[in-house]
């Protein structure tokens, strides 16, 4: 490792200054120390609150040091510590700094105390014990944090030395106690650990008092003043992102998104790493249909999380609200590799692939959410839907009829599938079969009105026509307003009964209850042609005609062709 590893762009010399001026590395050497305070007051910061900005700029302000000096010892130390907490180097890195600053500075205590913590981290147990040995002979009594790594350390050798005999085990762990007790005793004469440990116990205090407080007032249901609680603490501690997220929290609870999504933004600024302002900045989006900021405050959840299955699974969701069907299907494959067996992520997915157009997919997963189903009528809602997927895109009867009769064995109220079933009969020219389900049918709902109308017709096709009359009376009696039955009831009359008169008042009912009812109007005027009302027959028929360029029923031909018998007889 070389020094140039540590920069982020290479140290180039000042230029000559004059000779009355301070010598270049004096003013190095200034800057220096200037950036390594920097570095030590935010990395305190972080050490306190624990929030990656202050890392962040710590670890640059200690580049910066190094920039100036490169021979400044303790900023290679302190950069090791700030880089391995942010995850940036492993141990052979970080002991590697801690070598180089002893180069630049054999007396450099932290630089043994941190080269230490590495080694003991890295499985170098005695390596460790000898370089808190070293930070302790320099500084006897003003450096208690070696001795009490010295005390831990020598416990730790003691229980992983079950080779050696009781006694000698009983000798390292006093001598560790020992250190470890001379080192908490020692805490005040080390006046920047005391005044970093003060400085947290001040800034705890500070924070878990108003915490409590709040905490207290929501107990007592008085949430309007813990709110102004937390809005005064944000005044006077600007830097903490924990009062914004509970106004955001407190904002969110009274349906007020807008306000929420403001304040858990600011508590992100202060914390950015944060997954639960992620998550619930997330669900705040998604609530007031932002799509774009939902998706994009998930994505940074599994970026942070790549095991949070849930956000993966809420990604795949927002991202087929927003037809984004291959991401989509990603992180529905990515959710349903952590989940097997849940039906939803299945369902979801085959969605997904019958959009793609992906139809042998589709039907695997719908296969496997009604595998997994636990909930009978959403596992029915899921066998109909994929009964249509086989019917009307693979036309495969039989499959058909299969997911619908299951639909129905799972739930019996669900009259739908049943109908689909009976319209699958009835396309396939399965008359009886497609009577006998609209039967079932009726018998579950005897006011289902569009029921009685499919029996009128199925009936009227069979030529039952008395039975066809029976059941569109029945339409009309649960559904008194229903044009359709009025007019089929009129053909039946005019065309099998020959009752034109019956006819007559049946479709001119129809045509009342939907006067832009084409085939109403033509089959009155026929109604009127065979009661002999020549004049109001063609009346109607020419009626038929004009309301048939907007409502096509009827070929205009067959509509003229009627005409023009009408005039020649």
């Amino acid at each position: 490792m070389t020094q140039q590893d540590f920069f982020e762009q290479p140290f180039s010399g000042a230029p000559e200054e004059p000779a009355h001026l301070p010598s270049p590395l004096h003013q190095e050497q200034i800057s220096a120390i200037y950036y390594l305070a920097l570095g030590n007051r935010h990395y305190t910061s972080y050490q306190v609150r624990a929030l990656k900005r202050d890392l962040d700029t710590a670890i640059r302000h200690y580049r910066r040091a190094l920039e100036a000096e490169p021979s400044l010892s303790q900023a290679y130390v302190k950069l090791a510590s700030a880089l391995w907490d942010k995850g940036e180097i492993n141990l052979d890195n970080a002991i590697n700094y801690c070598h180089l600053a002893l180069t630049y500075n054999p007396e450099n205590a932290d630089a043994y105390l941190f080269l230490g913590y590495f080694q003991k981290r890295s499985g170098d147990l005695a390596a460790a014990l000898a370089s808190f040995r070293k930070a302790i002979a320099l500084h006897p009594l003003r450096y208690p944090k070696a001795r009490i790594a010295l005390g831990t350390g020598l416990i730790n050798q003691a229980s992983l030395s079950a080779h050696l005999p009781a006694m000698q085990r009983m000798a390292l762990t006093g001598r560790g106690l020992a250190h470890f007790v001379l080192g908490l005793g020692l805490l005040p004469l080390d006046r920047e650990t005391f005044g970093q440990l003060c400085n947290a116990m001040v800034a705890d205090f500070r924070i878990h008092g108003v915490l409590l407080a709040g905490q207290a007032l929501n107990f007592f249901h008085a949430r309007s003043v813990s709110r102004r609680l937390y809005e005064w603490a944000t005044s006077v501690m600007p830097s903490e992102p924990i009062f914004f997220h509970l106004l955001g929290d407190y904002y969110r609870d009274t349906a007020n998104v807008d306000a929420a999504i403001y304040y858990y933004n600011r508590a992100l600024e202060l914390d950015p790493e944060s997954l639960s302002l992620h998550r619930k900045l997330g669900k705040a989006y998604s609530h007031c249909n932002d799509s774009m900021n939902a998706v994009r405050s998930l994505e940074k959840v599994v970026e942070l999380d790549q095991d949070d299955y849930a956000a993966m699974y809420d990604l795949a969701q927002l991202y087929t609200d927003r037809k984004e069907f291959i991401r989509a299907l990603y992180y529905f494959k990515e959710s349903a590799r952590h989940e097997p067996g849940n039906p939803y992520v299945h369902s979801n997915m085959a969605y997904v692939l019958f959009k793609l157009e992906d139809y042998d997919g589709a039907i695997e997963e719908y296969g496997l959410a009604i595998h997994y189903g636990e909930d009978a009528i959403w596992t029915a809602t899921v066998a109909q839907t994929l009964g249509t997927l086989y019917y009307q895109v693979k036309e495969d009867v039989d499959e058909a009829v299969e997911m619908f009769m299951l639909a129905h064995e799972l739930d019996p109220g669900n009259l739908e599938c049943m109908t689909m079933l009976a319209e699958l009969y009835f396309e396939q020219g399965n008359l009886q079969g497609a009577l006998d389900i609209y039967g079932a049918i009726v018998r579950c709902d005897p006011k289902n009105a569009d029921c009685h109308n499919y029996m009128g017709y199925l009936l009227w096709q069979m030529d039952r026509n008395d039975e066809a009359i029976e059941h569109y009376n029945r339409a009309i009696a649960c559904d008194p307003d229903n044009p359709i039955a009025y007019n089929n009831l009129g053909v039946i009359y005019l065309d099998e009964r020959f009752s034109p008169a019956d006819a007559h008042d049946a479709f001119g009912k129809a045509l009342s209850l939907k006067p832009d009812y084409t085939l109403a109007a033509f089959n009155l005027g026929r109604a009127l042609e065979a009661l002999g009302n020549t004049a109001d027959a063609a009346k109607h028929y020419s009626h038929a005609l004009s309301l048939n360029a907007a409502n096509p029923e009827l070929a205009d031909a067959e509509i003229l062709e009627r005409i023009d018998e009408l005039f020649k007889a």
